[in-house]
């Protein structure tokens, strides 16, 4: 068969044997290494036709890739993409290795840091756009005593507020610890998955005191009310929802917390049974929340909404809580369930019943109060007709 052969780096086309051909009269040689052999007219030696078909591949226009489909695939350098990952991956390597383990207090450590950074960045920021935080400290160190005296008889009830919650929150998981460990385990599981599910009606419940602050401060106070109708139902039905999901991806949920099948039979099927009292209950968990945080406390009354927060947990859920804990003995799913019952049943009501009122619109503004005395005799002549 046909062969092409090599010599010191130089290809003869097909058909030559030891380098002569029948159309040079034999007069070709083979070359010698380091030599260029004499190519005849008509006759081009392989590296010199790749020569010139690189010479006419650079004339021609550079070739456009015609505009991808929409949807279409697109087509990736991958192996550069590979490369700068592997690379940036040894990189975040060689600085991790040449730090020192620092175990759990490097975790502090960097909750520490990232905790500041919020605060520093917030001043920059506020320095580079000369925001509302941008004031001289003649301003900012001011002190009005009407102002502080407003400020007092409006804040404290919060301040109080929140502290005993938190206390009775703390009461609660010693509680709960004291029936168990499987059980803990079980509300832990929960508390995770509640506390992520608290964070969305947070936002919702701050979205509804601004609306309402903005509007009751303004002279709105109308646009208020409904405004606080709409809050009151939608809160509790997206509780409603979330609720129906948590109950409805109960087994997968705890399934992330047992990926090494650490957890025992026991701590699943409690945490199956209280995720799904915790489904049924978050609408009706909810109704509280939305009324005391983002109704009440942005019409101005914090004092009610403390009263309701403090006589449902301190005198009535966590005693009913203890009591059938220690003194009943029963299952701790009842414990759990009466924790529910005896919170947030009772302060619905009370929110309801308050709320239906108006008490709870207290403007601090001059047009807000102008505004709610127009409101009251309104409301009054329709109470009046009806």
């Amino acid at each position: 068969g046909k062969k092409h052969r090599k010599d010191c780096g130089v290809y003869t086309a097909p058909g030559r044997s030891g380098g002569r051909t029948a159309d040079d009269g034999g007069t070709s040689q083979k070359p010698v290494c380091g030599q260029q052999a004499a190519v005849p007219r008509g006759r081009q030696t392989v590296p010199a036709r790749c020569d010139a078909y690189r010479r006419q591949q650079r004339a021609l226009p550079a070739y456009e890739k015609p505009p991808a489909k929409p949807g279409a695939f697109h087509e990736r350098n991958y192996s550069s993409t590979f490369k700068e990952a592997r690379q940036c991956s040894n990189s975040v390597r060689c600085v991790s290795e040449s730090m020192p383990e620092m175990g759990v207090k490097g975790a502090a450590l960097a909750t520490c840091l990232s905790a500041w950074m919020g605060p520093i960045l917030l001043i920059i920021c506020s320095l580079i756009k000369k925001n509302i935080l941008y004031a001289p400290l003649s301003e900012i160190f001011s002190i009005d005593k009407k102002l502080i005296k407003a400020f007092l008889i409006t804040a404290a009830p919060v301040v109080l507020n929140e502290s005993l919650w938190g206390i009775g929150t703390f009461l609660y998981n010693v509680i709960f610890a004291n029936l168990g460990y499987e059980n803990y385990a079980a509300v832990t599981i929960l508390k995770t998955i509640e506390n992520i599910a608290f964070v969305f009606f947070v936002g919702m419940c701050n979205a509804c005191s601004v609306l309402l602050g903005k509007n009751i401060g303004s002279g709105n106070v109308e646009d208020a009310v409904k405004d606080s109708k709409r809050f009151g139902v939608i809160i509790p039905l997206l509780g409603f929802v979330v609720g129906m999901t948590v109950i409805a991806l109960r087994s997968q949920l705890i399934g992330l917390f047992n990926l090494t099948g650490e957890l025992t039979e026991t701590t699943i099927g409690i945490a199956k049974i209280i995720m799904v009292l915790y489904g049924i209950e978050l609408g009706i968990r909810n109704i509280p929340y939305a009324f005391i945080v983002g109704i009440f406390r942005s019409g101005g009354d914090t004092i009610n909404g403390a009263k309701f927060d403090t006589l449902s947990l301190w005198f009535i859920a966590l005693p009913l809580t203890a009591i059938m804990a220690f003194v009943v003995k029963a299952p701790f799913v009842a414990v759990y369930a009466a924790m529910y019952i005896g919170e947030d049943y009772i302060k619905s009501f009370l929110c309801l019943r308050h709320y239906r009122t108006y008490k709870w619109i207290k403007p601090v503004t001059e047009v807000g109060q102008v505004s709610m005395e127009r409101f009251m005799e309104k409301r009054k002549l329709q109470l009046k007709s009806e």
